[in-house]
């Protein structure tokens, strides 16, 4: 009977090891898909130079389906987290102190 309860105890411990390792991949894994869209943005920026906010505060929403339509992703990227949904949000560009740099912010 004691053999069984110690082997209880270390398949408890097991599982939630194993459990937090998953959990940690996939939120690496996000993490990493948020960095390529923000990346993908950015280049979308640099040939919308006119499109963007022109003052301090204002924002512009930039959606995956734009990234794809003009060539910055080649799909919608898959999100980590939720195996069977897609990341379908969007990037929103802010206007830093006079628009000499922006901010850029994945949205879901």
């Amino acid at each position: 009977l004691a053999v069984i309860v110690v082997i209880g105890i270390i398949a408890t411990i097991c599982g939630v090891s194993v459990t937090s390792t998953i959990n940690n991949s996939k939120q690496n894994a996000y993490n990493q898909q948020v960095a390529n869209i923000i990346k993908a943005a950015e280049k979308w920026a640099l040939e919308h130079t006119e499109e963007l906010p022109e003052e301090v505060g204002a924002s512009k929403q930039v959606s995956i389906k734009q990234l794809i339509d003009t060539g910055k992703l080649s799909d919608y990227p898959k999100n980590p987290m939720s195996a069977s949904e897609p990341m379908n949000g969007y990037v929103k560009i802010s206007c830093n102190t006079n628009c000499v740099s922006y901010k850029y912010e994945y949205i879901n």
